[in-house]
């Protein structure tokens, strides 16, 4: 969830995801341009990545998904209509969202000051970056491939934070408090989905007989979250001084450089797939900057 372009974090999860054979669905944003231009952007995403990668998993959709309003549509509806309304087919979530509003402050420049911050941009940042985590556990849950019948090891949820949670990052703004919040609801998720059994109502294609047995399946969804180094995406370019944020990581961290994006994705795909006595945690991939007083 939340590709942008070739440069996403999500995108980059896909890619990782179908050399693994997974079959992928992925939503995008598109309130910022037209509906006909971005399905255009999205589809010649598509074409080129079935054109460099023949084998391995298929791409069954794009999405347009407006966090904020779409959630309850995408999965009552579109997914389980994609998937021809059976259950139990997600495997894997991962939540790759967050905005926070920047506005010119008197000077003309992106004013990223948290003691400025209004509720209505308090309450948006909160609500795209973090509550639509949330809500999409809450409807995703029930059609989650995620029973423990035979030694299975459940599903993944996982979601892509920042240091800026923690620390206190220079411009980062509303996004820090809304990482962190984000953080504290894997954490939540993690306790509340590590073992639970759905109600009776959650296989609607079965028989009432057979619903019932299956409500006493015991279920298990691992929750995660991977703290990434700053990345060259749509999204950090909106970030006042990100470029020079960039270097100082690069000259700083041990490993002397940036990560890239497909080793975030790989660490994404390594919790859904290979991490699975792993739950609660958040997973830093930022060349170990995070382990350092930079000096």
């Amino acid at each position: 969830m939340g590709v942008a372009n070739h440069r996403s974090i999500a995108w980059a999860c896909v890619e990782s995801f179908r050399q693994k054979h997974f079959d992928v669905v992925f939503t995008y944003q598109d309130d910022n341009i037209s509906q006909h231009k971005k399905q255009a952007a999205m589809d010649t995403l598509i074409a080129n990545s079935n054109q460099k990668q023949e084998t391995g998993g298929k791409i069954l959709e794009a999405i347009p998904c407006n966090v904020e309003t779409d959630l309850p549509r995408l999965f009552q509806d579109q997914i389980p209509e994609l998937l021809d309304g059976r259950t139990g087919l997600l495997d894997s979530i991962v939540h790759s969202i967050a905005y926070a509003p920047f506005k010119a402050n008197s000077s003309g420049n992106c004013d990223s000051s948290i003691s400025e911050a209004s509720l209505q941009d308090f309450q948006t940042a909160h609500h795209i970056s973090t509550f639509s985590l949330l809500e999409t556990t809450r409807y995703a849950k029930s059609m989650m491939n995620s029973s423990l019948e035979n030694g299975g090891q459940g599903a993944s949820i996982t979601a892509l934070t920042y240091l800026g949670a923690n620390r206190a990052v220079s411009n980062y703004g509303l996004m820090g408090p809304a990482k962190a919040s984000l953080e504290a609801c894997v954490r939540g998720l993690a306790v509340e989905l590590g073992s639970f059994t759905l109600p009776s109502t959650a296989s609607s294609t079965a028989s009432s007989s057979s619903s019932s047995s299956n409500s006493q399946q015991q279920h298990s969804i691992r929750v995660n979250a991977v703290s990434a180094g700053p990345l060259r995406t749509l999204s950090s370019r909106g970030i006042p001084q990100f470029t020079e944020l960039y270097q100082h990581v690069e000259k700083k961290a041990p490993l002397q450089r940036n990560v890239t994006h497909q080793e975030v994705a790989d660490t994404v795909r390594f919790l859904a797939t290979d991490g699975t006595g792993m739950t609660g945690q958040v997973i830093y991939v930022d060349a170990g900057y995070s382990s350092v007083v930079p000096v």
